[in-house]
């Protein structure tokens, strides 16, 4: 096997390693180059991506992408936003995935037990777990997103953390598995609490929601930090996330594989 991130390793300490890349030319601050959404409206900049998702632009946006699995954990998120909602009221919410199934939970359901914050939290309105929304739309919403809060348990690399990161928006998680690597400068990294055995006998890590809160309202209050993170992230998915650097790693892996295969098929004849 081959893996994606160095956390891999912990299970297979032998296995190369060739990290996941991102098209950092589609993933991209929007200041750089603009897009032009599924609707037609050029996207130049933050204001501009939220006007175009129909979001106020004068809104604290924070958003998550992931699919709605049992360790992705969405319900974490939610309890660590709740009480900052109920603070300041500027602040909204989109989770970008299933709104029920896939294991994980109901988040109709979880809406409704906050039922003043209901109205801020909203999920796409046509969701296709084959199609989803045009890649360049998802581009735009990461651009529109102030801040990106993850609480899952843990990932085996965590695609859109560092999608979100090559937007240049600052991301929240956790101190573990494959996200440490993943994140690194670009946003802040929360120590787990505890842990868990997954269904599948693996340990995972439960996040401590008050820290996630407490991080939040930090990074929510300082623009700056939330700038200098989003540079970083920028900058440490463009030169460790590359997928020309993944394709010429896997032309070496692939060659040496070859050179065995023939070396053994030219091996003694007789035998």
């Amino acid at each position: 096997p081959v893996l994606i991130a160095d956390w891999g390793n912990t299970w297979l300490p032998d296995a190369p390693v060739v990290y996941h890349g991102v098209d950092t030319d589609l993933f991209r601050p929007a200041e750089m180059k603009p897009y032009v959404s599924s609707g037609g409206m050029d996207v130049r900049n933050k204001r501009e991506a939220k006007i175009a998702l129909g979001h106020d632009p004068d809104e604290f946006f924070i958003v998550r992408v992931d699919r709605n699995s049992e360790r992705k954990n969405f319900a974490g998120t939610w309890k660590a936003l709740v009480p900052l909602m109920r603070k300041y009221d500027d602040i909204t919410v989109h989770f970008h995935c299933k709104p029920q199934g896939d294991l994980g939970v109901e988040l109709p359901q979880l809406f409704s037990r906050a039922p003043d914050l209901a109205h801020r939290f909203s999920t796409p309105g046509k969701h296709s777990t084959s199609q989803g929304w045009p890649v360049t739309d998802l581009a735009i919403l990461y651009n529109a997103a102030d801040l990106f809060v993850s609480t899952s348990w843990a990932e085996g690399f965590g695609l859109t953390l560092a999608e979100s990161l090559a937007c240049g928006t600052p991301v929240i998680a956790q101190d573990c598995s494959s996200i440490t690597q993943v994140v690194g400068p670009g946003g802040v990294l929360i120590q787990p609490k505890d842990l868990i055995t997954a269904v599948q006998g693996q340990d995972q890590w439960l996040p401590d929601i008050p820290a996630f809160t407490d991080a939040i309202e930090k990074l929510y209050l300082d623009r700056q930090k939330r700038e200098a993170l989003g540079k970083a992230g920028r900058a440490h998915v463009e030169s460790t996330f590359s997928w020309d650097t993944a394709a010429e790693q896997f032309d070496v892996l692939i060659r040496k594989l070859i050179e065995g295969y023939t070396h053994a098929a030219n091996g003694p004849g007789d035998r």
